[in-house]
């Protein structure tokens, strides 16, 4: 459930960024909708790290009770809160949630695309997140230089 969101959110994010291109005077706006999600994102993740560390071990191929896995809950609930709470904060604030929000998700999806290789699975998954994680993590970029 929560990839799903992170494939429509990525694919708003692009179509958000096109619009935004077009229409600067809506980018301030379009960046807090995706920092909302993305924080969002964050927090259902990072629960599901901490929480559901057997089945989250069983879809990415990692050893379940990790304490790697905890720890990146950990920085999933605390990425999210900033993310959740930088609408509310200055420019300045919203464009450093955004870049390292967007940092995240590149890296996020590096790893999806090299995880299941290394664990034997599938890799359509991985493919698919990737990409939509890639788009989310360069609209965050694009929409923080923007606005700088």
């Amino acid at each position: 459930m929560i990839m799903l969101a992170v494939y429509v959110t990525g694919l708003l994010g692009g179509l958000a960024y096109a619009f935004a291109t077009s229409a600067p005077a809506y980018a301030p706006h379009i960046q807090n909708g995706l920092l909302l999600a993305s924080g969002l994102l964050l927090l259902g993740g990072g629960s599901s790290h901490i929480f559901r560390t057997e089945a989250m071990a069983r879809q990415l191929g990692w050893e379940p009770g990790g304490a790697f896995q905890k720890a990146q809950g950990v920085w999933n609930i605390a990425g999210g809160v900033i993310c959740v709470a930088s609408p509310w904060c200055g420019a300045g604030f919203r464009a450093a949630a955004s870049t390292a929000s967007a940092i995240f998700w590149i890296g996020v999806a590096i790893l999806h695309m090299t995880e299941p290789k290394i664990a034997g699975a599938d890799m359509r998954d991985g493919r698919i997140a990737a990409a939509s994680e890639t788009l989310l993590g360069a609209s965050l970029i694009a929409l923080a230089l923007s606005a700088a």
